[in-house]
């Protein structure tokens, strides 16, 4: 117990010092050896102001450097954490001061004793010290978000600058046929560059060349065999097993390794090149050798890209896909990509090799555009194909149907009812519209726009597979019997542990993914940094700090303290109170005091440390003992009986209770009410006080299961033996129930006119009990009769006529 005592202290202690909200820098002096704050240290303010001046000038002065910017941005970043610390120790001393002040009383109108008033004067002054370094410290925090507005302007207008760049817009059927022109000849040229190539080369690098021939053949033939048999070594070590259900992350572990064995010929062939390539400067020369150069990187990123579609889709490999659809579907999605990867390929060498060899800007904003149009038929063909194919298939079978044309624009419209062809459907006319752009003349920003659009879609994709493979493995660690085997852990509360763990991970793949989404999109980085800095370490609101770390940080030093507190309670329980010789009544209020006591402390702990200010509490705590006083106290009853039911959850949601007369399921525990669904389905709302203040039976406390009671009567003369053989048989053989503990017969009693029985019985799930009873009497029926066992039929006998119901002769001469 003591030990348990001191870890739990310890860890409180730890967790409260890393939650403290002081921002004092601590160092050691070796020379002293003792710890000194530097929280006191000055701040140049001058110095800060020229510095915040020279970014200025620089930053209007133009031809500014986009690495320059992420310095200044740091810089500012920095200085603005140092001067709002400076801030919250400056405002900290005029609070000291003006108290300090306050100690001394109003100035009296009169001679004010010597001491008292040099006090004054002192403290006057230090006051107006401080208000004047918070008055400077307001002035650069100021000028910080100035030159944050310049630089965020600045940024975006050099951004924006380039991609609002006009050409000759496509929609003009001249401008059309001009860039037409212009590709045309552009064509000619790739396709004869190999012979403009050959022709300018001198008479020894055509010597050279002729003979090099016989080995850049071989080194891509070794080359080939080399891919050929890593690709078999990858996919016999480490590609698709033969192994019935897979688990998602080995599905992800092999589709890496046989994406890289996809790749490895390719790789290969194009490193067996490039090596050639740096041995000899032939074929850099020109406009050829750039086209060799381009040629083969892109080559390799297309074969990467169709390899790593491959494994997404496994077409041929079901059981080893990673996204849930059919074989066929997966066959057209995998077509639909390899059809589009290799289009987009072609077309962005080829604005590549345009853009690099200077041809006209007409001809590489048509280039531009027909790459955009490229990409957005790619993901409008593969958006078809995952999730429009299945829905058109069907109505394309109705179509034989002898249907009216409205009847058909009806069913086609229900295609896109559904969510996702909604969203898709969206998409994709977006889609089509950033290619739109690029035909009025703004290549550049549609081609950033398209880029942007499709690169978004590929990483949430990733993340969705890392997503799910991070959280199996997780799942699968919580599932190890480990956790049951040495800490005891009960099934129910790994679920939970499981429930939260994954809201966790999706929340930070959330908060990744939208980092970024938005970095992606051009926002900087160091902006990014600077907001996840704030939102987890803290941000001011109407003069509150905030700090998400904290809160988390708050709300688990509250879940370890009342686990501890739990525990403690139950070692009390069991290893000191139950030594003691008193009463149970009293063991059990010290135990629940010690527990509530324990929960005060823990909420206590959890709001210091999530930056909460005990004098406010105070305050409230005053507010709620003036209102009980004024008449609210049947709703603190119920507020605090709310919280009662929340921790000691003598009732939860899913119990099936009867209280006040009431029988059903609680439906939601609210603060001052809970919500009970009758048999009816009528919701009654049962005020929480009158839980704790009556008897309530709770079917469903512990677990669910319960007892069934099936009475039965039958005639004298029957062969009891026969009877309880016939019931048990009865109980047994039905499957909701349970087999430990067994089923039996009670004989009740000897009644007026039959032999009471009563048939005994247990489920696992006692919310079934009536229908189980219902089972259970139509099958004794069934049996008894089979069996010619008779039932008891009740019988009224009357001792006489009066009994009866029947008037006596004075009563009728007094009605005649």
């Amino acid at each position: 117990m003591i030990k348990i005592f001191k870890l739990f202290f310890s860890i409180i202690f730890v967790l409260v010092l890393l939650s403290s909200n002081s921002n004092a820098e601590i160092e050691y002096d070796a020379v002293t050896g003792v710890f000194e704050s530097n929280v006191n240290a000055e701040i140049d303010y001058a110095d800060r102001s020229k510095q915040f001046e020279n970014i200025e000038n620089y930053i209007k002065g133009g031809q500014v450097r986009n690495s320059d910017l992420n310095h200044y941005i740091k810089i500012l970043i920095n200085a603005k954490n140092e001067l709002s610390d400076a801030k919250k120790e400056v405002d900290k001393n005029i609070g000291f001061v003006q108290k300090r002040i306050e100690a001394l009383g109003d100035l009296p109108e009169d001679t004010e004793v010597e001491s008292i008033a040099k006090k004054r004067q002192q403290f006057n002054q230090e006051a107006t010290h401080y208000r004047t370094e918070l008055a400077e410290v307001d002035i650069l925090l100021a000028k910080i978000n100035e030159l944050d507005a310049l630089i965020s302007n600045t940024r975006n207008r050099e951004l924006l600058g380039r991609l609002f760049d006009k050409q000759s817009p496509l929609i003009y059927p001249h401008n059309f046929f001009n860039s037409t022109k212009l590709f045309i000849g552009f064509m000619f040229d790739v396709i004869k560059s190999p012979i403009d190539w050959y022709k300018n080369l001198t008479s020894e690098q055509k010597s050279d060349v002729n003979s090099n021939i016989l080995p850049v053949f071989l080194v891509i033939v070794l080359s080939f065999i080399v891919g050929l048999y890593l690709r078999m070594l990858i996919m016999k070590r480490f590609g698709y097993k033969n192994i019935p259900q897979p688990k998602y992350i080995i599905k992800v572990f092999a589709a890496f390794f046989v994406a890289v064995a996809y790749g490895a010929v390719p790789a290969s062939i194009v490193l067996g090149f490039i090596l050639w390539l740096k041995g000899t400067e032939v074929l850099s020369i020109g406009f050829f050798g750039l086209i060799v150069n381009s040629f083969l990187y892109y080559f390799l990123y297309v074969f990467l890209a169709l390899a790593v579609s491959r494994v997404i889709f496994a077409p041929y490999n079901g059981k080893w896909r990673l996204v849930d659809v059919s074989d066929d579907r997966a066959k057209k999605i995998k077509s639909a990509l390899y059809l589009s990867v290799t289009l987009i390929g072609v077309f962005s060498l080829l604005e590549n090799i345009a853009t690099r060899s200077s041809y006209p800007i007409e001809l590489i904003s048509y280039l531009s555009a027909i790459s955009g149009a490229i990409k957005v038929f790619s993901f409008l063909i593969v958006s078809k194909r995952m999730f429009w194919d299945d829905a058109l298939s069907l109505y394309a079978e109705d179509e034989s149907d002898e249907v009216s044309i409205y009847d058909r624009g009806t069913e086609l419209a229900g295609i896109t009812s559904s969510k996702s062809s909604k969203v898709t459907f969206a998409l994709s006319l977006l889609s089509v519209g950033f290619f739109a752009i690029s035909l009025f003349g703004y290549a550049r920003l549609s081609s950033y726009m398209i880029n942007r659009f499709l690169l978004s879609f590929i990483m949430v994709g990733l993340f969705v597979i890392i997503r799910k493979a991070t959280t199996e493995v997780l799942h699968r660690l919580l599932l190890l019997i480990f956790w049951t085997r040495n800490f005891k852990l009960r099934r129910r509360l790994i679920y939970k542990i499981d429930f939260w763990v994954n809201l966790i991970i999706d929340t930070f793949f959330i908060l990744v993914v939208a980092f970024g989404l938005l970095s992606l999109w051009g926002m900087s980085k160091d902006v990014l940094f600077d907001w996840i800095r704030k939102l987890f370490f803290g941000f001011n609101i109407g003069g509150i700090e905030i700090s998400l770390l904290s809160i988390v940080l708050g709300i688990i030093i509250f879940v370890v303290s009342i686990t501890v507190v739990r525990i403690l309670k139950k070692r009390l329980m069991t290893n000191i109170l139950s030594k003691m010789d008193m009463d149970d009544g009293i063991k059990h209020s010290l135990a629940s005091g010690f527990g509530f006591v324990g929960f005060i402390f823990a909420a206590i702990i959890a709001i210091v440390v999530m930056g909460g200010n005990l004098t406010n509490l105070a305050l409230i705590a005053g507010a709620l003992s003036f209102g009980i006083g004024l008449g609210l106290q049947n709703i603190v009853n119920n507020f605090v009986s709310g919280i009662i039911l929340l921790f000691e959850r003598p009732v939860k949601v899913g119990d099936w209770v009867v209280i006040n007369n009431y029988e059903g399921l609680v439906k939601q525990i609210n603060i001052r009410a809970t919500e009970v669904q009758i048999w009816n389905g009528s919701i009654v709302i049962i005020p929480n006080a009158d839980f704790l203040a009556s008897s309530v039976i709770n079917y469903t406390l512990r677990d669910r299961q319960g007892r069934i009671e099936v009475p039965v009567s039958v005639a004298y003369g029957t062969d009891v033996e026969k009877v309880r053989n016939i019931l048990i048989e009865i109980a047994a053989k039905n499957k909701r129930v349970t087999k430990k503990p067994e089923p039996y017969v009670i004989f009740m009693r000897f009644g007026n006119t039959s032999l009471d029985f009563e048939l005994r019985c247990f489920t696992g799930d006692i919310m079934n009990r009536l229908s189980i009873s219902s089972e259970l009497r139509f099958e004794i029926n069934r049996r008894f009769n089979e069996g010619g066992i008779k039932l008891a039929i009740p019988q009224i006998i009357y001792r006489s006529a009066a009994e009866a119901g029947f008037p006596l002769c004075n009563d009728v001469n007094e009605n005649i």
